[in-house]
């Protein structure tokens, strides 16, 4: 009758990877913080941050102040600052001030928008070869000589 789960670290994780079951922020709720998660987030209080996140819910009754980045955002309530995410919906009771970078956008007519959309296929992520110790020697100048002299480009801290 009662079924215990194959992976129960997976199915409890706090992130809801392999729950299924979304972080929820309630309205009564305010926040001051980052908020990151690989699962997904349903925010109908108040967060002064920045949110990165799978799936993203930003309710009627959400404020959200800093940048929002996910796979996909819906977005009932208000937010100041960028948003950045392949499928984005915004409801007729948003309220945006910021720019919204896409690849997909839906909104709704009494949406309220002050900032600009820009359609951005969505960046795809390729893994940065780490150097071998001694490899490459910094030059100060954000480059890089690697032992056989060519010249490498360094990530930014």
């Amino acid at each position: 009758m009662f079924s215990k789960p194959e992976d129960r670290d997976a199915a409890f994780s706090p992130t809801g990877k392999g729950s299924g079951v979304p972080s929820i922020i309630s309205a009564d709720l305010r926040i001051t913080g980052d908020l990151i998660s690989d699962g997904d987030i349903q925010l109908n209080g108040t967060l002064v941050g920045d949110i990165k996140t799978g799936s993203l819910t930003i309710g009627e009754s959400a404020h959200v102040e800093g940048k929002v980045a996910a796979k996909e955002i819906r977005i009932s309530g208000h937010v100041t600052g960028e948003v950045l995410a392949e499928d984005v919906t915004l409801t007729k009771s948003a309220r945006i001030n910021g720019d919204i970078i896409h690849e997909n956008l839906s909104v709704e007519s009494g949406a309220d928008v002050e900032g600009h959309f820009r359609r951005q296929q969505a960046p795809k992520l390729k893994a940065v070869p780490t150097p071998s110790a001694g490899s490459a020697k910094p030059n100060g100048d954000g480059s890089a000589k690697s032992h056989n002299g060519s010249d490498t480009e360094a990530e930014p801290a």
